[in-house]
C-alpha cells in the first residue's frame, strides 16, 4: 500500500515538474513572438505575417485574461477512492475517517495548468450581475466566407464569447499586471509593444474608413496580397482589427500600460471610432460581430482610462476628452445605435458615460464637454428612448447614477 502512495505521489510531482517546464517554454516562445512584433506596411505581405502573430497572441491573451481560477486537480490514491465510496453509500455527511476530509489544496493557480475552474463574482462595471441574468446571452455566429478564409485560422478561439460578457472583475482594475498571470499582455508592456500597435490600430482604422467610404477600392488589394478574391481581403481586414483591439483591450485595463500611453493618439483613435455611420455599414456586412470592432469596443476602452484616471493626469486627461468633444459623440453615437442592438450593448456605452461624469473635472466644468445644446437635449430624450428600461437592479443604477442625475438638471434647464 505504502509503495503505490508513494509511486502516487513521486508521479504527481514529476508531472508538475513538466508542466512547470512546458509552461516556461511557451513563455520564452510567446515573448520572442511579441518582441519580433513590427510596425508593417499596411496592406502588404509583411501586414499579412503580423496579422498571424496577432491573432496567436491574441488567442492566448484571450484565455490567460478570463475571469478563471486555473488548478491542477487533486487526484486520491485508489485506497482513498475506495473508502471515500463506502462513506458515499451509507449517506453519510462527513467521511468514517477524519484523515479523509478535504483539504485546502496546495497547488497556487495557473493559468497553464489543470482544468477546473471556479468563476469570481465581483460586481464591477460590465459584471454578469449588472448586465442582470434576465437576458439571455448568445454565442455570436461567425460569418466567414465559404470558401474564402485565413489558412490554419481558428478564430473561434478568441471570439466565443460576446464582447459585452467580459467580466470585469475587481482584480482586472485594481491589481497590479506583474501580480497577475497575463504574461502576454506583460510581454507586450515590457517590450514597449503598447503605442506601436495603438498606432498601428489608428492607421489602419484611417485606411479601413476609405475603403468604406469607397474612396479605395478593395480589389486593388487582392493582386497584391495575393488572396482570392474581395471577400477574403474584408476577412482579413476584419481578423486584423478584432485581434488587435482585444489586445489593446486588455492592455488598456492594466495601469501599467496606461502609464506609458500616448493618450493624444488613445483620444484620437477613440473620436475616430465613435461614428455611428460605419459602424451600421459593417453591422450590414458582419452582423453581430460588428459588435466585437472598434465602434463599439471603444467604449470599454474609454471606460477603462477613466476607471485609472486619478492616479494619471486627470486634469489633462479630461480636457483632452472636452476638447475632443468625445462625451458629445458617444452620446450621438448611442442616439443612432440603440436601437440596432441589445439593451446590454447599450449598457455598457451608458456606463462609460457616467464614469466619465464621475471625474471632477466634468463636475466643475461640464459645459466645456458637450460640442452644443443639442448634445445636451439629445442625451434627455434618450432617456425615455433606451436608458429607463436599462434600470432594472440596484447595480444599474448606482452605475449609471452621474448620467441620470444628470439628465435630471438637464430637463430642469430646459423645462422638459
Amino acid at each position: 500500500m505504502f509503495g503505490r502512495k508513494k509511486h502516487y505521489e513521486t508521479s504527481k510531482d514529476n508531472l508538475e515538474d513538466k508542466i512547470e517546464a512546458l509552461s516556461q517554454r511557451f513563455a520564452e516562445s510567446m515573448k520572442l513572438e511579441i518582441k519580433r512584433l513590427k510596425y508593417p506596411s499596411l496592406f502588404s505581405k509583411e501586414w499579412l505575417e503580423v496579422l498571424k502573430s496577432l491573432e496567436s497572441i491574441c488567442k492566448i491573451a484571450k484565455m490567460e485574461s478570463e475571469d478563471f481560477d486555473f488548478s491542477i486537480p487533486a487526484e486520491l490514491p485508489k485506497e482513498h477512492l475506495e473508502e471515500k465510496s463506502e462513506s458515499e453509500r451509507v449517506n453519510t455527511k462527513e467521511p468514517v475517517n477524519s484523515d479523509l476530509k478535504p483539504k485546502p489544496s496546495n497547488v497556487t493557480p495557473s493559468t497553464t495548468s489543470g482544468t477546473n475552474r471556479k468563476k469570481k463574482t465581483s460586481i464591477q462595471f460590465g459584471s454578469n450581475d449588472l448586465l442582470g441574468t434576465s437576458f439571455n446571452v448568445k454565442k455570436p455566429t461567425l460569418q466567414q466566407p465559404s470558401t474564402h478564409s485565413l489558412k490554419n485560422s481558428n478564430y473561434d478561439a478568441f471570439t466565443s464569447t460576446k464582447h459585452k460578457t467580459d467580466n470585469f472583475s475587481t482584480n482586472d482594475f485594481s491589481t497590479s499586471l506583474f501580480e497577475k498571470e497575463e504574461y502576454s499582455i506583460r510581454f507586450i508592456v515590457e517590450e514597449s509593444k503598447v503605442n506601436m500597435l495603438l498606432r498601428l490600430m489608428y492607421d489602419f482604422r484611417v485606411e479601413e474608413s476609405n475603403y468604406l467610404k469607397g474612396v479605395k477600392s478593395y480589389s486593388n488589394l487582392v493582386e497584391s496580397l495575393g488572396l482570392a478574391d474581395e471577400n477574403e481581403v474584408k476577412y482579413n481586414m476584419k481578423i486584423f482589427e478584432l485581434s488587435l483591439g482585444t489586445l489593446l483591450k486588455y492592455c488598456f485595463r492594466s495601469i501599467e500600460a496606461l502609464q506609458t500611453l500616448d493618450i493624444y493618439q488613445f483620444l484620437d483613435l477613440i473620436a475616430l471610432n465613435m461614428n455611428a455611420d460605419e459602424f451600421l455599414a459593417k453591422k450590414m456586412i458582419f452582423g453581430e460581430e460588428a459588435l466585437q470592432l472598434q465602434h463599439f469596443i471603444s467604449f470599454e476602452y474609454l471606460k477603462s482610462l477613466f476607471v485609472h484616471v486619478e492616479k494619471l493626469d486627470e486634469t489633462k486627461i479630461s480636457n483632452l476628452v472636452a476638447e475632443k468633444k468625445i462625451l458629445s459623440k458617444a452620446i450621438d453615437f448611442i442616439s443612432k445605435t440603440h436601437d440596432k442592438v441589445e439593451e446590454n450593448d447599450s449598457l455598457i456605452c451608458f456606463e462609460c458615460i457616467s464614469i466619465i461624469m464621475e471625474c471632477e473635472t466634468y463636475h466643475t466644468a461640464h459645459e466645456k464637454f458637450f460640442e452644443s445644446v443639442e448634445s445636451k437635449k439629445t442625451l434627455v430624450t434618450l432617456e425615455n428612448n433606451c436608458l429607463k428600461k436599462l434600470l432594472t437592479s440596484y447595480e444599474r443604477k448606482k452605475a449609471l447614477r452621474a448620467v441620470t442625475d444628470q439628465i435630471a438638471r438637464f430637463k430642469i434647464d430646459f423645462m422638459f
